[in-house]
């Protein structure tokens, strides 16, 4: 789980030490202007997966999501698309954060809403995922660990609705 060299779970791994890094270090810090920011390197893991091939798709037959693609050992078969679709679906999410924050972006809100939404993201993609990943019962440890920054996005939503810190 903590063997991060080995991949598919660093991206939890960053946004767990950077959330403790800001967290641990923070005095008056504003989390809205760190919201662009995450989504922005949201959306650079997903290229940077796109370039590399990890975090690739579990084989389909469903043509318009899916390409011919390796997996680890470099066999090719017809797989969901996750890293295009990632890639895709945050940078329309960094764009609709863009226009946000010309309008409401020092909410208090901002910053737990962009956790929430980059999570929502990944959350459906991990079920459409075919790399090796832990599993806990029928479900991907990494589907788990989004589940749970998705819950802990809605509580801070609803904490910031009622205290402005």
């Amino acid at each position: 789980l903590w063997q991060l060299w080995h991949g598919g779970l660093t991206y939890h791994g960053a946004l767990l030490g950077g959330l403790t890094g800001i967290w641990l270090g923070r005095k008056q810090l504003n989390l809205t202007h760190l919201a662009l920011p995450l989504a922005l390197l949201h959306a650079a893991g997903w290229a940077a997966c796109l370039l590399e091939g990890c975090a690739y798709g579990r084989p389909t037959t469903l043509g318009m999501l899916a390409a011919d693609l390796p997996d680890d050992f470099g066999v090719l078969a017809l797989r969901y698309q996750t890293q295009l679709l990632g890639l895709l679906a945050s940078l329309l999410l960094l764009g609709v954060l863009l226009w946000f924050y010309g309008r409401w972006g020092t909410n208090g809100r901002f910053f737990p809403l962009t956790l929430l939404l980059t999570n929502l993201i990944h959350l459906p993609l991990t079920l459409l995922r075919g790399d090796p990943m832990t599993q806990l019962g029928t479900l991907r440890l990494d589907t788990l660990l989004d589940a749970f920054v998705v819950l802990i996005a809605l509580i801070l939503l609803q904490y910031r609705q009622e205290q402005n810190f």
